[in-house]
């Protein structure tokens, strides 16, 4: 992938960004902020099908694509339903799961890692169980399909040395920061400037997987 491309896209991503954030009705409009939302995840998801086509990757990385426009389908529907959301970013996760494991066997190391962080997951948000009613399944089988997510992109790195790899790596840890934030914004209080957070870590999450293909 070109210097020229990378720049290009950054900027135009930021400019997106920037213009979800600061128009001042952008929490009274929905349907303007779930446009802009989506054309923002619309970037890496045509930076990944434009990297499968010109690297020729293998048939196996159309996975990762999937994946990424079942993330612009979540960024609309969460909007409108954040438990339909959460079960469409699920998908997306799921399809992650699959790519990374076409990529490398799962390892004994992935295993702990996730024990360690969904336990860590469970015992920041257990005080909310009480609350959460018909909504505990989903809260609770979510953040282990995550978990799991970042659990074996974590050890893609070592498995097999690329940068790709790495992108892969730290676009899972972005999108399961974000993700945990959201929760936490989701059950407890809310805060614009957080949310804010939750979406200056997932544009990036998304595009680091997307960029992954040209460097495998």
């Amino acid at each position: 992938m070109s210097l020229y491309i990378w720049l290009i896209t950054i900027a135009l991503m930021g400019i997106l960004m920037q213009v979800c954030f600061n128009q001042r009705d952008y929490y009274k409009n929905e349907a303007r902020a779930l446009t802009v939302k989506a054309i923002c995840t619309l970037v890496p998801v045509s930076i990944c099908l434009y990297g499968i086509i010109k690297t020729g990757a293998p048939v196996t990385t159309w996975i990762l694509f999937a994946g990424l426009c079942i993330c612009l389908t979540a960024d609309v529907v969460i909007g409108i339903h954040f438990v339909a959301g959460m079960l469409v970013f699920l998908c997306a996760h799921l399809c992650f799961i699959a790519y990374f494991l076409t990529l490398a066997p799962l390892k004994g190391h992935s295993i702990v890692l996730f024990a360690l962080l969904y336990a860590l997951v469970v015992k920041g948000f257990w005080k909310f169980v009480p609350t959460l009613g018909n909504r505990v399944v989903p809260f609770t089988v979510y953040p282990a399909v995550l978990m799991i997510m970042f659990s074996i992109a974590m050890m893609l790195p070592f498995a097999l040395g690329s940068v790709g790899s790495v992108l892969l790596a730290v676009g899972a840890g972005l999108f399961a920061i974000s993700d945990v934030i959201l929760a936490g914004n989701t059950l407890g209080d809310f805060s614009k400037v957080k949310d804010r957070v939750v979406l200056y870590l997932y544009y990036p999450a998304v595009y680091l997987l997307a960029v992954s293909v040209f460097y495998m």
